[in-house]
Formats: structure tokens, sequence, C-alpha cells
């Protein structure tokens, strides 16, 4: 057989059990959440727990325009076909949390909003993009005063 044809079947072989392989493990997103150990302080900046929602969003344009009251309690009936999937979690000053979120294959973006005690003083919303048919990780520290996406 010449070469041409032996390397057009083998490439043949390694598309294939790439796209078998894709059809059995669903992409992810692997959230590690750190919490700091001043976070969520209360009026005499006591430490306090946090209760954090995650979103995978099909789109964040509506979600970008909620305050947290619409964000926290009314974003299955706002967001509508655009929240594919949604989970919370309650965290404790200097806790780290390490999530695996399967990902809906219409999600473009996770979205975090997480209930502080002085929301007009903290950055209670973030958002990032992801990419649906791979596997990923990131890393979100959940300050004294916001979230922030860290670089690691």
């Amino acid at each position: 057989m010449p070469l041409r044809v032996i390397a057009s079947l083998m490439l043949g072989i390694l598309l294939s059990a790439c796209a078998a392989n894709r059809a059995v493990l669903t992409p992810y997103e692997r959230l590690k959440l750190q919490a700091s150990t001043a976070l969520n302080p209360d009026v005499e900046q006591v430490p306090s727990p946090l209760s954090l929602r995650v979103y995978q969003l099909s789109e964040r344009t509506s979600f970008d325009n909620l305050d947290f009251d619409a964000a926290w309690d009314h974003a299955p009936r706002l967001l509508g076909e655009q929240l594919r999937a949604a989970r919370e979690r309650t965290l404790q000053p200097g806790e780290t949390l390490h999530e695996k979120l399967e990902l809906d294959p219409r999600t473009r973006h996770i979205a975090l909003v997480a209930a502080y005690r002085d929301i007009a003083g903290s950055r209670w919303r973030l958002v990032y993009d992801v990419n649906p048919h791979w596997y990923q990780s990131h890393r979100v520290v959940l300050k004294a005063d916001g979230l922030m996406l860290a670089e690691d």
C-alpha cells in the first residue's frame, strides 16, 4: 500500500477515536472557590459565611442588566432559556471548595452571584466565558468585599 493511503487510514482512525471519546466524556468546568478569612464581614468586621449561586448561561446580556435582587430571587423567570443550569453553595471564611460543573452544550458563560451583607459596597457579580466543548479550570477568590477571577 502506498504511504499516503496508510497515512489517510491512520488519520481517519485517530479522528474517529477522538469523536468517540468526546461523545462519552461530557465537557466540564473545574471551579475552585477560595474564601478569604475576612469573608463577608458584619458591621463589627467579624467574618461571616457567604451564600453563592453559580449559573451556566447561554447568553449574558440579560444577566448583565439584572440588579442583585433580580439575579438572586428571580433568575429562572427573568433569564428563561438563557439559564442552562444553577447550583448554590455556602462557604465559610477561609474555606476552599472544588466544584466540577458538567457543561450544558449551550453554555457559553459561568456567572456567580454572591449574597454579601453589603451588596452596595461589594462586587457581588462575576461572569466569565467558557468553551462548552472542552475541559477547563478557573479559580475564583471570594474576598471580603467581592468576587475576583484569579490568575493561576
